[in-house]
Parts: structure tokens; sequence; C-alpha cells
């Protein structure tokens, strides 16, 4: 790997990826933010989100401990409205 890297320096664009992916372990983790991997790299905090878009990385920020809270949360209150009854006891 050395000496592919000696052989082919990345370009300004190329580095910035490179960086964007090495961190983004770190997001999925908690340890970072958007943010402080935007100070890092010297980006905005819009940019490094567009960035893992473009990838088809899942932007974190937006996403719940369990995917499926709402749709349970739903269900929920739908029995609860179906089978009132039920709710009360």
């Amino acid at each position: 790997m050395a000496d592919f890297l000696k052989k082919k320096k990345l370009s300004g664009k190329e580095r910035m990826l490179s960086n964007a992916l090495m961190l983004y372990p770190l997001l999925e983790n908690g340890s970072l933010t958007h943010e402080q991997i935007a100070a890092l790299m010297g980006l905005e905090e819009a940019d490094v989100r567009r960035i893992y878009d473009h990838y088809g990385l899942p932007d974190l920020a937006n996403c719940s401990a369990n995917p499926y809270d709402k749709e349970r949360a739903y269900l929920e209150d739908y029995q609860r409205r179906l089978h009132p009854e039920q709710a009360e006891e």
C-alpha cells in the first residue's frame, strides 16, 4: 500500500473523501458529531453531510436508537383506540 501512495498522490478531493470515510466509524459509534468532523476537516457541517449522503452513508443524526420506534408507537396507539377498555385495566 505504501508503494501505491508513493506512486500516486491523492488530489485534494480524494484526500477529503479519504478523511471523511476514515472518520465515519467515529460518527457511527457516537465518538464524534458531524460538526466535530467538519471542524477537523476544515469544512462546513453541511459539506460533511453531503459527502456521506453522496456515498450512501446514513445520516446518523436523524436515526433513532431503534428504527421501528415510530411504527411501534403507531401500533400501540392504534390498539389503545381500537380497544379502549383494555387500556384502562
